[in-house]
């Protein structure tokens, strides 16, 4: 079974796969392989070309927090960014799924924008991870050191996570503490697993 895995910013999806991977699964995040494609010299040589030297490191390593910065106060530069790679993380990701469906192994897959990419991704079962706004400033707040404002600018570039929790197969609620949240994770594993076995 290929699991789609998506939520809203600051919602604990990161924390869902690495409880996943515990439970024996494999996981690949399209977070990761946007940073190692950052570090490919044709990603770099496409992003200079944009956005110049300003978003470069003194050693020619992109400066993701620079970039960040930019794109997301900036529509038709993030949309510029999406366009150079979001095309090669669709292609990666869809090997990796295409070689799972292969050796018949199960798969989950961290998709931040998975509804957004309106099926571009053959996944079997979308989980969305959703958590009260409260929470979800909080944590960035702590893990990102971002302002409230900063938090609510980015959350405005994303779908609601109403109306992402409406297109999901499964909602984990993530608004308790991490044990809660791993019991959560375990009886969905249990309904899937029910569910590809019956």
């Amino acid at each position: 079974m290929i699991i789609g895995l998506t939520g809203g910013l600051g919602c604990g999806k990161s924390e869902v796969a690495r409880i996943l991977k515990k439970r024996g699964l494999k996981v690949i995040s399209a977070d990761d392989i946007a940073h190692s494609l950052l570090e490919e010299n044709f990603v770099k040589s496409r992003i200079r070309d944009i956005f110049g030297e300003i978003v470069f490191t003194p050693n020619g390593e992109v400066d993701r927090k620079k970039l960040a910065g930019i794109v997301f106060s900036d529509e038709e530069r993030l949309r510029k960014l999406n366009s150079i790679l979001h095309p090669l993380i669709r292609r990666v990701i869809n090997a990796e799924i295409a070689k799972a469906r292969e050796k018949g192994e199960d798969l989950v897959v961290e998709i931040p924008l998975l509804l957004e990419s309106k099926g571009a991704y053959d996944v079997d079962v979308i989980v969305v991870v959703s958590a009260p706004l409260d929470k979800v400033i909080k944590r960035l707040k702590e893990k990102k050191g971002w302002s409230k404002e900063e938090i609510k600018r980015r959350l405005s570039k994303q779908m609601p996570l109403e109306q992402k929790e409406r297109l999901a197969d499964h909602v984990i609620k993530n608004d308790g503490t991490l044990e809660d949240l791993e019991e959560k994770v375990d009886a969905l594993l249990e309904k899937l697993r029910y569910r590809l076995h019956r």
